[in-house]
């Protein structure tokens, strides 16, 4: 009976978790997925008619004649995002799972101050540190100065922008987020 009573309380505790994110994540993509199928009002807002010409112009835009035509400009938007979101996650879990094995087999002390230097991003807003990626990646920066400097290059090169910049961004990002969640379950797993 103890176990019935444990389980309720656990149970129980869930609630203001559940409620929290039904009002602030659920119930807002909820309105907006309504509001896509209105009609924009005039002045702001929608007004209450049923449409599907937001879904319609996502695939299709209308020419100089008036007839609808296959646009796949959103298509290539979204296809390429996926890849880039792909290549960070790859990216993250090359870098993380090395990182976060070698942690989990080291002894506590040095566990803890490894775990720390994990952490030190976070102690930086993350604005600056991109903005510190821009000051590295662009064409007067520093890789681009050094291969000159060096004579491998004779103009700058486009590194800025890219998709690589976007990545390599993502990855700097996100890698301790990586890091952190594998070390958790490979210390437990490990034993140590």
């Amino acid at each position: 009976m103890k176990h019935v009573g444990a389980s309720l309380r656990s149970h129980l505790a869930l609630i203001p978790a559940i409620v929290v994110i039904g009002v602030f994540m659920i119930v807002p993509i909820l309105i907006i997925f309504v509001y896509s199928f209105l009609v924009p009002g005039d002045y702001g807002g929608v007004t209450l008619e049923f449409t599907t010409d937001a879904y319609r112009r996502l695939l299709f835009q209308r020419n100089l004649f008036d007839e609808m035509v296959f646009d796949p400009a959103y298509l290539k938007i979204a296809f390429r995002s996926l890849w880039v979101a792909t290549v960070a996650v790859v990216g993250c879990l090359i870098l993380g799972f090395p990182v976060a094995y070698y942690i989990a087999c080291q002894s506590e002390e040095r566990r803890n101050t490894l775990l720390l230097l994990i952490t030190i991003p976070f102690w930086t807003n993350l604005l600056i540190r991109t903005y510190c990626w821009i000051l590295v990646l662009r064409d007067t920066g520093l890789i681009n100065s050094t291969l000159i400097r060096v004579g491998l290059i004779d103009e700058p090169l486009t590194l800025l922008y890219t998709e690589g910049a976007i990545a390599l961004g993502l990855i700097y990002t996100y890698v301790p987020f990586m890091v952190l969640p594998i070390y958790a379950a490979l210390e437990s797993w490990i034993g140590v």
